[in-house]
């Protein structure tokens, strides 16, 4: 018999952990004994061996972050940190199966770092909803489920009102050294040749996994919504790209009655977006294409998340029409990035479209 039970519909088949321990008095007094041996890093450890100084620094923290110079007891200043007690109580009961190694990022959305049964996690739990259904993310991994290049959805769970996500933890490389390898000092011009090869290679190789990934997604009736490099985990070594961070996804629509929530991150919005008119999954596509003309441009320039901008798009389109023909496989990727970035979402090819491109079927004469 399965460890897991599978209960009710939702979107498919819900697989449900077994149940997470309520909350007894004898797990407060282990909460207490593990604050104790794991004090926090905004804490003072040794607040009374440092004497009024290191109090001083410890009032300073707390007054920097909540608003007030006056430190309380441990136990007000833990749940202060985590905003409610709720959330306090439903991190400490998920610490009952996952070894918490460390926070993330708290905002919307508090995410963990964790250790279970040999493998590094990252836990994400999100605020209650008034709708009382499962967060969409959920929903939408539990449709895309079993694709090996998108976040693989682990377990759910519900703990009171909230809600809790396990997925494994993804290697990450930064978006500039996937696309161009260090100079040697002193490379000879056959060595050079390889490496700018092997550029492209793993260029186009990380192109391929991402329109498959985004023919699926699409095909499973799903937008992404914010395809970017961060949200892209390359592990360098397998050469093997993962799709995460389906929190602003959603589900696509029948043509014509498209979304207009302006959503997504500078500068990979669709100019539909940006404009607000109704949209489909070809927003994907354009946000793709950015990124498409980042590894041909941006990643010489340095430019990442924070430094790019729609100007540096509208540069790279304009140089890219003002080139002239050259060999065959700088034309493919050329009209490639030009289609990808058509202002009309008409007129932008599908993802199953791109992978039937000159582009790639040079990477299978290469083969």
């Amino acid at each position: 018999m399965s460890r897991y039970q599978t209960t009710g519909k939702l979107r498919g088949r819900c697989v449900v952990p077994p149940p997470i321990p309520e909350w007894t008095e004898e797990m407060e007094e282990e909460q207490h004994k593990w604050d104790e041996e794991h004090p926090s890093e905004d804490e003072d450890e040794s607040s009374e061996e440092e004497g009024e100084e290191g109090e001083e620094e410890e009032e300073t923290k707390e007054g920097g972050e909540e608003g007030e110079g006056d430190s309380s007891s441990d136990e007000e200043t833990d749940y202060d940190d985590w905003e409610d007690a709720e959330v306090h109580e439903c991190i400490f009961r998920l610490s009952h199966q996952y070894h918490l190694r460390e926070l993330l990022n708290e905002g919307e959305h508090h995410c963990y770092l964790a250790f279970h049964r040999g493998r590094s996690v990252v836990i994400k739990l999100s605020p209650p909803l008034d709708s009382g259904r499962a967060p969409k993310e959920v929903r939408i991994l539990l449709r895309l489920k079993g694709h090996p290049h998108i976040q693989e959805l682990i377990a759910w769970y519900r703990i009171k009102e909230f809600y809790a996500t396990v997925s494994p933890e993804y290697p990450y490389t930064s978006f500039r050294r996937i696309f161009k390898a260090k100079a040697v000092d002193g490379e000879l011009p056959e060595a050079k040749q390889a490496r700018l090869q092997n550029d492209q290679r793993r260029m186009r190789s990380f192109f391929r996994q991402l329109f498959e990934t985004l023919a699926f997604i699409h095909e499973r009736g799903v937008i992404h919504r914010d395809i970017k490099p961060s949200n892209l985990m390359w592990h360098d070594e397998k050469e093997w790209l993962t799709v995460i961070d389906f929190d602003v996804s959603t589900f696509d629509r029948e043509e014509g009655k498209g979304h207009t929530r302006k959503i997504g991150t500078k500068p990979y919005r669709a100019p539909e977006v940006v404009e607000q008119r109704p949209y489909g999954n070809k927003v994907d596509m354009y946000s793709a294409g950015v990124l498409f003309a980042q590894a041909m441009y941006g990643a010489s320039e340095d430019l990442n998340e924070e430094t790019l901008d729609h100007k540096n798009v509208k540069k790279w389109i304009k140089r890219l029409r003002r080139q002239k023909k050259g060999r065959k496989a700088f034309n493919a990727t050329k009209d490639l990035a030009l289609r990808l970035l058509n202002y009309d979402p008409k007129r932008r090819p599908t993802a199953q479209e791109v992978l039937q491109h000159a582009y790639f079927q040079a990477e299978k004469k290469e083969t």
